[in-house]
Order: structure tokens, then sequence, then C-alpha cells
């Protein structure tokens, strides 16, 4: 498990203010909803949550379960995200892709290609490129990926885009599956199925 701290943080491209003096205490297995229309920073909040970018003022400090200051370069680690913003590998096959990004991350015990596939309901898919997948399907993999991977720190950006009304309801049966003692945020376009679980949550207005 870990926590997550931010203290007057904002950031600033050019001359334009995205967000600013942004408190936030996300306590260790918190399911953390962050609501905002477009354009209101959900996607540079979570940018900074992952370490891909720094904060133009402010703080963000990631803490593990000993409360100890865990340093940016450790960040993505502890965490899983999946995000639409997020590319997969074009050329990887299901089982391949599975592979490699379980060489880096850890995985939830008892996990393998065959129940990833199982899981994500394309087992009849194994052997196509990914490229060959519709929008829906690669959202399944991103959605799988992260929630099957045992990091504590577990990021969802608007995790419905692309699923039907069936990927929905297999979006509520994983989560309530693999979401356990883990620290959740999920940033939503104010759609209530994307945070069910949520019990705690801000609103980010645009600036």
């Amino acid at each position: 498990m870990v926590s997550v701290t931010l203290r007057g943080a904002g950031k600033r491209y050019g001359n334009q203010w995205v967000f600013r003096k942004l408190d936030l205490d996300i306590t260790q297995a918190c399911k953390f909803r962050i609501n905002g229309h477009n354009g209101s920073g959900k996607s540079t909040l979570v940018q900074l949550l992952t370490g891909q970018t720094s904060p133009t003022e402010g703080l963000i400090e990631i803490r593990n379960k000993e409360s100890h200051v865990v340093p940016v370069e450790q960040w993505p680690f502890l965490s899983a995200i999946a995000s639409p913003s997020l590319d997969l590998p074009e050329d990887f096959q299901l089982d391949e892709l599975y592979s490699l990004f379980f060489r880096f991350k850890p995985v939830m015990p008892g996990l393998d290609a065959n129940r990833f596939a199982t899981l994500t309901e394309l087992n009849s898919h194994r052997t196509k490129a990914i490229r060959s997948f519709s929008s829906g399907m690669k959202q399944r993999v991103k959605l799988g990926l992260a929630l099957v991977c045992s990091a504590p720190l577990l990021i969802l950006d608007e995790p419905l885009s692309h699923l039907d009304q069936q990927g929905i309801e297999w979006y509520r049966n994983l989560c309530n599956e693999f979401l356990q003692d883990r620290t959740v945020i999920v940033c939503s376009n104010h759609f209530p199925e994307e945070s069910f679980f949520c019990n705690q949550g801000i609103e980010l207005r645009t600036s």
C-alpha cells in the first residue's frame, strides 16, 4: 500500500496554469475519485502522479507502507496505469505483450498468459497483432494489465473509454476481484460507473 500527498501543487505550461494550489491526502488503500471536465487538468495530474513530469510549484510525495518517502525515480515500480493516451505495441500479439509487461511489473499470484486471456475475454484473439484489435479490445488489454498488476498504486484514467455496456460490466467485475487493499485513483469525466468503488474524491475546475 502507498499514500499520496499533494501540497500547493500546480502545473504551468508557458504562461497558462493548468491548475494551482492543489492539496490532496490520499491515504493507504483509499479509493479516490478525481472528477473534471475536459481541460480541467486530469491528464496532467496523472502525469505528475506517475513522475512523467514535475510540478511547477508545490510538493508531491508518495510514501510506502512504512510511510517512507519514495524517490520519484522509483514511482514507476510502485504504480500501474491504464489510460486512453497510452499506446500499445501494435506488432505484438496478446501473449507477447503480457510477457513483456510483466518482465518489468509484478503480477498478481496465480496469473499467467492463459488466465489473462480468459480474464480479458480475448482468448480467440491471442495470435492476432494488437493493431488488429478494436478500440474496445485495446482498452480491455490496458485495463487488464493494470488491474492484474500487483503494484500498490493503481491509476485509472477514464477507464471506460471505448467500452460498450458489456465491457462496462466486465470492468465492474474485474475491479471487484482485483482492487483489494490497493490505493486506487480514478480520473473520470463525471461517469459514475468508472468510480463506483471510490469512497473519496475531488472536483477539478477548468482554469
